[in-house]
């Protein structure tokens, strides 16, 4: 690769990072309820060595009512140690996986199409509305493809130049892939088993026998794990998503007016239903993304809408862009929906892992059009520009209004305003419910603990009954009517539709409201007269 095409990626990998860390602490508006619990563990493991339900270093986070892989909590700490008890702390991780990312897809690029393709494939990537969005959240799956991308990666290196530390370093990586995210659990092995026979032939199997060895063995931990988790807990997330377990399957399985053939018949075409489903050309170029209603004007796919053309031609010429790679690429583009297919269709973090090919697809294409036809690449050039101001607008200035309850807001704002007093309240009491109708139920206690209402120590001791006690703070729901009178001051903190009804109004009073970006009333706070 020449000396410009590494100028430019770099550019790709500087422009593709400020778009990931800009406003990263706004956009989206507040943590999710996955990002706090990765958070809290992630500092609750370095205060303590524990999660916060006292597992000494586990390698399966409960969160819930499921279990999280491990590796985003213990490759998160030194983002605490920096940033604190913040967004960054939690999402500067994932923001640092997408940049990486941008680099490792340009590399493989480089490796299996040449520099255009390094070039082309690492600008779409840095561009990527999909890519942007699982970067700028505290998710595993971002950092999940990353680690994929980096096992691919040292498995061209090492068939271009023969030296066995990179035969290594994939096979590590690839095992480590199990440690990131519950969908590689099926795709990485896949991968790790396909790519190398596909690249070398069947007939050489026997060298690669000690690079899957290597890749079990790294992974052998988390597959002990699952047995000890599934035997005391079927509930857990690699296990409960499956398609015959999902509530309305389970129903229809459980009905005695259906036949064992119809039932059959149903257990056989959802998966492939779900499967098609990833290639929806509405999901990956106009709405899949669901930042907004789908029949928002605004809707944003997970690729920019100009990309389609460069797929099309990426995929019809591949054997001439990509040689001897061409099937190779095709088979991991086709693979990584077949996991995500038995829990649901189209969902824009199970399976993040089908914009890698997708984008060495595209930006082969567009290669392949400037060459030929300057002028209509040129033109193309110009739509993705557009494009991406378009997904720009929608995501970083429109997005961050509209979707308050999906991403919990309020919590955090209720800390800040309670804070400064709450040294000298003997009670405070927030109530899980949320929304203008308190219709949606949080995890208060992760977002007080995370943002410094408490220390890890504490959460350790908590109470789990009738809500959660950690100290004087109170996580549970209130009824006024049956809500008992105590000594002492105290705080209320309830949902917008539980305002303070008979003897209470004087007793308490109401001191501040707490508004979602769209100015919809979220919580309610009131003090001790």
């Amino acid at each position: 690769m020449n000396k410009v095409a590494v100028v430019l990626i770099v550019i790709a990998m500087m422009v593709g990072g400020w778009l990931r860390v800009k406003d990263l602490d706004k956009v989206p508006p507040h943590l999710g309820n996955d990002e706090i619990s990765i958070a809290f563990d992630s500092y609750s493991v370095l205060k303590t060595g524990k999660d916060e339900h006292g597992v000494l270093f586990p390698l399966s986070f409960m969160s819930h009512r499921s279990y999280k892989a491990p590796l985003y909590a213990y490759v998160n700490i030194p983002q605490i140690i920096v940033w604190g008890r913040t967004e960054n702390g939690i999402r500067m991780t994932s923001a640092i996986a997408g940049i990486v990312a941008i680099g490792a897809l340009g590399a493989i690029g480089s490796l299996i199409g040449g520099p255009g393709v390094a070039l082309a494939g690492a600008w779409l990537t840095a561009l990527s509305p999909k890519l942007i969005w699982a970067s700028r959240i505290g998710y595993e799956s971002n950092l999940a493809v990353t680690v994929g991308l980096l096992a691919v990666l040292s498995l061209l290196v090492y068939l271009k130049n023969g030296r066995k530390v990179f035969y290594v370093i994939s096979a590590l990586m690839f095992g480590l892939t199990v440690w990131a995210y519950h969908t590689w659990w099926g795709l990485g092995p896949m991968l790790a088993l396909f790519l190398p026979l596909k690249l070398t032939g069947l007939k050489r199997y026997r060298a690669w026998i000690p690079y899957w060895f290597l890749a079990i063995m790294v992974a052998l931990p988390i597959a002990i794990d699952f047995v000890g988790v599934q035997l005391k807990d079927t509930h857990n997330r690699a296990s409960s998503q499956l398609w015959w377990r999902a509530g309305q399957t389970t129903d229809f399985l459980k009905r005695d007016d259906v036949s064992s053939l119809k039932k059959a018949a149903t257990l056989i075409v959802i998966p492939v239903n779900n499967y098609i489903d990833h290639f929806s050309l509405n999901g990956n170029f106009s709405s899949g993304l669901g930042l907004f209603d789908k029949r928002s004007p605004m809707g944003q796919g997970w690729y920019l809408l100009p990309t389609l053309i460069l797929m099309i031609f990426g995929l019809i010429k591949g054997p001439k862009i990509f040689g001897k790679y061409n099937g190779a690429l095709v088979g991991w583009w086709l693979l990584c929906p077949i996991v995500p297919a038995t829990t649901s269709g189209m969902e824009a973090v199970r399976n993040l892992a089908m914009m890698g090919p997708g984008l060495l697809f595209a930006g082969g294409g567009l290669v392949e059009v400037v060459k030929k036809y300057r002028r209509v690449g040129g033109v193309i050039l110009v739509a993705l520009a557009f494009s991406f101001w378009q997904f720009y607008l929608a995501y970083y200035v429109h997005y961050p209004k509209t979707v308050g309850n999906n991403f919990q807001y309020g919590y955090k704002q209720v800390w800040e305003k309670i804070k400064p007093v709450a040294s000298e309240y003997q009670h405070i009491v927030v109530e899980p419910k949320f929304g203008r109708d308190g219709q949606f139920v949080g995890v208060p206690h992760l977002y007080f603990g995370y943002f410094g209402a408490f220390e890890a120590e504490d959460m350790l001791k908590r109470v789990d009954q009738n809500g959660t006690k950690i100290g004087k703070y109170e996580f549970r729901g209130i009824d006024w009517f049956a809500e008992p009178l105590r000594e002492g001051k105290s705080i209320y903190v309830v949902s917008a539709i539980n305002s303070v009804v008979g003897d209470w109004y004087d007793k308490l009073k109401l001191v501040d409201v707490i508004s979602t970006p769209d100015d919809q009333r979220q919580f309610l706070i009131y003090q001790s007269k």
